[in-house]
């Protein structure tokens, strides 16, 4: 499933989840230093942007970035089921 192939990466690479706001990145030699979650810095030597169409909100966290991309408003189904949904149903 993608949550146990997600968990095994994770684990082989010691990474860890952190679940919180992201306000900002620290910056050090015009490189990403640490990422600043809920106010709080955590060290990183990798910074990756993946939020989706939601990534342009990066632009005021990086002096002179512009990220090309937009949102898009689209429709959804949603299905309502007494029976329990797959956490990993799309």
């Amino acid at each position: 499933t993608p949550d146990e192939l997600t968990n095994k990466l994770m684990d082989a690479s010691g990474a860890k989840v952190v679940i919180g706001k992201v306000e900002g990145v620290e910056e050090d030699g015009g490189k990403v230093s640490g990422v600043v979650v809920d106010g709080k810095v955590i060290d990183a030597d990798c910074f990756v942007v993946a939020m989706g169409p939601w990534s342009c909100m990066a632009e005021d966290w990086f002096e002179g970035l512009s990220i090309p991309m937009q949102g898009v408003r689209s429709t959804s189904i949603v299905f309502k089921t007494d029976k329990p949904v797959d956490p990993y149903a799309l």
